[in-house]
């Protein structure tokens, strides 16, 4: 066995098997001189309707032709109608033509897309280095093949695997939000957003940590500074705190309802807990006032 066998052998993990369409009844027996203790599967049919009959079994079943070897004229429509068949299959068989030493039977046979063309008359050493040259090609080229699938395979996998990493992470995250609800105030902490009455209510980034931190402890009054420790990230005095809030607190009175956020005279804001919540009238200072 010729040494380029191994290696079709190795590549292939399977037996060549190899079509011969002929005309003049020796092409397979050019073959079997070619090869003469190569381990291929020869068929051998005598036209082109045996031929695509053939070839529509052998890739139903699964195990498509590696070659064609073919005396099908380059400037027949047979030629045309053989090559077309050939290219719907997936794994496509390598072709090598044999026909007349003709300079036009040559360039139609490669426009056409064999992988040789040898002129007549054939010699079994011709034969095999053509044979030899053209699976070599082929099982090159669906190694190449083969290594985009597995490629494009590997990326969708790893594409399926983020998307569903990403929706559990959204589920979880969504599932596992804290809500802070007080009165018809709700906070979704994991969104930074807040409902007013069930709807959803458009606030600042400051108006919603001002809301945020006083739902933590609703009915408590918390400091001016205490407050802008939290909304803005520094430590202020009590005076400059309540000027820092004055604002954000007459905005959220006016979008909530003056009843909602107070301001304990002296001491900061606290966020209504229920009706059922007292404060002493005069420590009360509404933000609608002169007062912040």
């Amino acid at each position: 066995m010729h040494a380029s066998s191994h290696l079709y052998h190795e590549l292939l993990s399977a037996e060549i098997r190899v079509l011969v369409v002929e005309q003049t009844g020796g092409l397979a027996a050019l073959f079997a001189a070619a090869f003469p203790s190569e381990a291929f599967e020869v068929r051998a049919v005598l036209d082109l309707p045996s031929a695509l009959t053939l070839l529509a079994d052998e890739t139903t079943s699964g195990m498509p032709f590696d070659l064609v070897v073919t005396e099908l004229h380059a400037c027949d429509d047979d030629i045309v109608v053989l090559l077309d068949s050939l290219r719907k299959q997936p794994r496509a068989p390598a072709v090598v033509l044999i026909g007349p030493p003709l300079i036009d039977s040559v360039l139609t046979a490669l426009r056409l897309g064999v992988a040789d063309y040898l002129p007549q008359p054939v010699e079994p050493t011709h034969l095999h280095a053509s044979v030899v040259a053209v699976l070599s090609q082929r099982q090159k080229a669906l190694q190449r093949l083969d290594f985009v699938q597995d490629l494009v395979n590997g990326l969708t996998r790893l594409h399926n695997l983020v998307q569903h990493q990403h929706a559990n992470s959204v589920s979880d995250r969504e599932s596992s939000n804290d809500y802070l609800t007080v009165g018809a105030l709700t906070i979704d902490t994991g969104r930074h957003a807040i409902k007013w009455n069930g709807q959803p209510y458009s606030v600042t980034p400051i108006e919603y940590a001002l809301l945020r931190y006083l739902a933590e402890t609703p009915g408590r009054p918390r400091k001016y500074r205490e407050i802008v420790r939290w909304t803005h990230g520094y430590t202020a005095n009590d005076t400059e705190a309540k000027l820092l809030l004055k604002s954000h607190a007459r905005n959220l009175r006016r979008k909530l309802g003056a009843d909602m956020l107070i301001n304990i005279k002296g001491v900061g804001y606290v966020l209504k807990a229920g009706p059922q919540e007292n404060h002493r009238q005069d420590q009360i200072e509404y933000v609608n006032s002169e007062y912040a």
